[in-house]
C-alpha cells in the first residue's frame, strides 16, 4: 500500500473531525488525573512544612532548643521544602509546541522517577532533624528511647509509602506513554 492508497482510505473513512480547541484539550498535560493529583499532593506537603515552620515552632519553644538542634531541625526543613518547591517546578506542563505529548509524559515521568527516589532519602533526613530537634532537650530513659524508636519506624513507614505512591504515579504515566505509541 502506497502513501496516496493510505491517504486515500482515511479520507473516505467516517472519522469526525476534531477542532483544534478539543485536540488542545485532550493532549493538555493539566489535565492528566495522575499530574493533578501529584501536584495537589505536592501543594499540600510544602504547605505543611510551611504552616509547621512559623505555627507549631514558636509553639513547641523551638527557641529554646540548643542551638545545633534549631540547625538541624531547620536545615532538614529548608532541604524537604526546596524539593518539594523542586517538583513544583520541574512538574510545569509540557513546554512549547515543539514539544509532543509523549515527550512531556516521558519528561514528567523522569521527574517522578527521580523524585521517587529522593523522596525516600529527604524524608528520612526530615524525619531524623525532627528527632534531634524534639531529643535535644529530654532527659532519656528506656520509654523515651523505645518511643523515638518508633517514631524513626513510622517515619521511615511514611517515607516508603510516599516513595511507593511516586512509583505507582510513574507506572501510570508509563501506561499512558504506551496507549498512546499504541
Amino acid at each position: 500500500m502506497n502513501l496516496d492508497d493510505l491517504k486515500s482510505t482515511y479520507q473516505q473513512a467516517d472519522v469526525p473531525t476534531k477542532d483544534g480547541d478539543t485536540l488542545r484539550a485532550m493532549t493538555k498535560l493539566r489535565q492528566n488525573p495522575t499530574f493533578r493529583r501529584l501536584r495537589r499532593r505536592m501543594y499540600i506537603q510544602a504547605a505543611a512544612l510551611l504552616a509547621f515552620a512559623i505555627i507549631a515552632y514558636p509553639a513547641l519553644d523551638g527557641y529554646e532548643k540548643p542551638w545545633w538542634a534549631q540547625l538541624v531541625m531547620m536545615g532538614t526543613l529548608a532541604l524537604y521544602f526546596i524539593h518539594e518547591l523542586w517538583g513544583l517546578i520541574k512538574l510545569t506542563p509540557m513546554g512549547g509546541a515543539k514539544t509532543s505529548l509523549v515527550q512531556g509524559l516521558e519528561r514528567t515521568q523522569h521527574v517522578v522517577r527521580v523524585r521517587a527516589a529522593s523522596t525516600w532519602v529527604v524524608s528520612l533526613l526530615y524525619g531524623i532533624g525532627l528527632m534531634v530537634f524534639f531529643g535535644s532537650t529530654i532527659e532519656w530513659n528506656q520509654t523515651k528511647v523505645l518511643g523515638m524508636a518508633i517514631m524513626l519506624v513510622g517515619i521511615g513507614v511514611a517515607a516508603y509509602q510516599n516513595a511507593k505512591h511516586l512509583r505507582q504515579q510513574e507506572k501510570q504515566i508509563s501506561a499512558s506513554i504506551a496507549e498512546l505509541l499504541a
